[in-house]
């Protein structure tokens, strides 16, 4: 895998393929979590933005909230560092009209905030 988060839940990006025309990742993105009784494994792709992508990272190293949201916004990642929080949400749309949706908002502590920086912040670049 690319880049994971292991705590407080799971989730693995591994990079799927790469858009020049807009500079843009495609990653295979898997949750994993069990909690209260309920047990998710969720997989799905998701393109994010190059831009998006450094933007979120920039704003981790600042230890303000940031945010990576894919294009079509049917993903987001959300760290709050200022209140420990992890918040998440996955969605797809159907083409006879349904919709599934999954969020998730966890506590995150100094460690953990600081393993997620560095998981995104070491991913290797070449844009």
């Amino acid at each position: 895998m690319d880049i994971e988060i292991s705590n407080p839940i799971k989730m693995q990006f591994d990079l799927q393929e790469v858009d020049d025309h807009l500079p843009s990742l495609k990653f295979a993105v898997g949750l994993i979590t069990s909690k209260f009784g309920f047990d998710l494994n969720v997989k799905t792709g998701v393109w994010i933005e190059c831009q998006s992508f450094d933007n979120f990272v920039k704003e981790l190293g600042a230890g303000r909230r940031a945010s990576l949201i894919d294009i079509e916004n049917n993903f987001m990642l959300e760290i709050d560092f200022s209140s420990h929080r992890l918040n998440w949400s996955l969605k797809k749309n159907g083409l006879d009209g349904g919709e599934v949706m999954v969020s998730g908002q966890e506590s995150l502590t100094v460690d953990a905030c600081s393993a997620i920086y560095n998981s995104f912040f070491n991913y290797p670049k070449w844009w």
